[in-house]
Order: structure tokens, then sequence, then C-alpha cells
């Protein structure tokens, strides 16, 4: 008779895309990084700011990027990494505006800026 650990076990592993005959953990790291890729970063609109960022903090906490923005941090992988991540998100006309800043914090906040920006002068009555 199966147990229900023998059981849970061999559910967890299909559920994550794992080989039934998962050998090392490096197998399994590799596996969980290609489960990465099929996650796409949502695309920024006029319209959908808050839940962009939302989205997008849970992807860059996904990829353990996050920290470069919140609180800051200055590592050079996990920040370019984060910047690349931002850039797919956003259209080529925000890019333009905001691609000379050196951080994925500064990105964030100047992306954050705008954006807030543009709501209040939408309660106001303007159009943009």
């Amino acid at each position: 008779m199966v147990s229900e650990l023998q059981v849970s076990k061999v559910v967890y592993k299909r559920s994550c895309n794992f080989d039934q005959n998962m050998g090392d953990d490096s197998q399994a790291r590799d596996k969980g990084l290609e489960m990465k890729k099929d996650i796409r970063c949502p695309m920024l609109t006029s319209t959908n700011y808050t839940v962009w960022s939302m989205r997008m903090k849970v992807m860059l906490r996904l990829y353990e990027v996050w920290d470069t923005i919140d609180p800051g941090s200055n590592d050079a992988k996990k920040n370019n990494m984060a910047i690349a991540l931002i850039f797919q998100s956003v259209p080529e006309a925000l890019i333009l505006q905001i691609g000379e800043h050196d951080t994925s914090k500064k990105i964030w906040e100047a992306i954050k800026s705008y954006n807030l920006g543009a709501d209040r002068m939408e309660k106001q009555g303007y159009r943009l």
C-alpha cells in the first residue's frame, strides 16, 4: 500500500515539472530556473500602474532582485537583472524617458512618479 507521504511527493514532483528520477539538487535548481522563463512581465499601460507595480514586485521577488529597489542595493548583477525585467515591462517611449537613470531603484521611482503624477492630473480634469 502507498503511503500518503509517497503520494504527496509524487504529486509535488509532477506539479513542479520535476523529473520522477531527480538526481542531485542542481537538476532541481535548473528545472526551477526553466520555470521562471515561462513567466512573463506584465506590460505597463496608461491605466494599470497600480496592478502593474504589484505584479512587478512579485516578479522582481521571484528573481530575487527586489532588494535593489527596496531598500536599495549596489549589487551590479542584481541591479542589471532588475533593470532588464523593468525594461521588458514598459513601453519604448517610457524607456526613452527613464533610461538615463543608472539604478533600478531610480528607474522604479521615476515610473512611480510619472504615473502618480498622471493620475493626479486626470483627477483634476486634465486629459493626458
